[in-house]
């Protein structure tokens, strides 16, 4: 680091805050200065000393919110309504697997092979049957 040093003046000379060797860099920064902004820098987590831009990258990379503290993520939940129509939508086509359905739906078309009626499930409060449609695959 290049510095310029300004002459310093005997106490004759300046009265004594200014006895001292005052050393300014070319950018015109002081000492004081220069411990200031890397005083700021440390409080505000900042690199502290002058970084080359490849190491700046990094920096900045790890700098980021991870994902799982985004809000912009995290706070995001899917239309339920929708979504479960549309993947029932592809699921009749074959894009998809439900595969607790397709269990659910197998016991119900093996109790009624075995003679059994089909399983509705009552109301706890009224105790009205709950009518459900079983759909029987197309195999």
């Amino acid at each position: 680091m290049n510095l310029i040093l300004i002459r310093n003046f005997t106490k004759a000379h300046f009265p004594k805050r200014f006895n001292y060797l005052e050393k300014v860099s070319y950018d015109g920064m002081s000492d004081y200065a220069k411990k200031m902004e890397q005083l700021s820098r440390q409080i505000f987590n900042e690199v502290v000393s002058p970084t080359e831009k490849t190491s700046m990258r990094v920096v900045e990379r790890h700098s980021y919110i991870p994902l799982y503290k985004n809000p912009h993520y995290v706070k995001w939940y899917p239309r339920l309504s929708e979504i479960t129509k549309l993947m029932g939508i592809l699921r009749d086509h074959g894009l998809y697997r439900d595969e607790h359905l397709d269990f659910r739906e197998e016991y119900a078309r093996l109790r009624i092979l075995r003679g059994k009626m089909p399983f509705v499930p009552k109301d706890k409060r009224t105790g009205e049957k709950i009518i459900r449609k079983v759909k029987t695959p197309e195999y």
